[in-house]
């Protein structure tokens, strides 16, 4: 099934990503959503995944999915799916932008890669990842990241 919501008229530029969840059997559902701006997609990307987690019956956790959706402002939000797996308790979110350069400090709170850009659109403070982390560690879970294949970078919440 594929379903498409957009919020500007068609020619506008917009911010768009796609949303598939993997069911236990059968064919994905593949939803592409489109924001306006890079503060109005954060809300409404996540709000719409935590929905598809709900409905899946998982328990991925608000705040570390909503941190996560924020930092694609890092990627341009270029090339983003988003997939949710195993029944709503695994996210994994990809994008094709520049990547996350040093992983190994990536978690730390106040390390921050913003670019002057990106910081006109996020409060740029360093604490996204280390967030999203404590918060999936409260329920016992994990927060990865990966290089993705051609570039850009995967985020796994499980």
């Amino acid at each position: 099934m594929y379903a498409k919501q957009t919020e500007r008229p068609e020619g506008d530029a917009d911010l768009s990503i796609r949303v598939a969840v993997y069911p236990n059997n059968g064919e994905p559902e593949v939803t592409e959503v489109s924001a306006a701006s890079p503060r109005s997609a954060s809300s409404k990307f996540s709000g719409l995944v935590m929905e598809k987690v709900k409905a899946s019956g998982g328990r991925v956790p608000e705040e570390a999915l909503r941190e996560l959706v924020e930092n694609l402002i890092h990627a341009g939000f270029r090339g983003v799916v988003i997939s949710v797996l195993e029944d709503g308790n695994v996210v994994r979110i990809s994008d094709k932008g520049p990547g996350v350069a040093d992983k190994s400090r990536a978690f730390e709170f106040g390390f921050s890669g913003a670019t002057p850009e990106a910081l006109w659109e996020i409060r740029g403070v360093g604490a996204g990842l280390g967030l999203a982390q404590a918060a999936a560690g409260k329920v016992g879970g994990t927060v990865t990241l990966e290089d993705n294949i051609g570039g850009g970078t995967v985020a796994t919440v499980a």
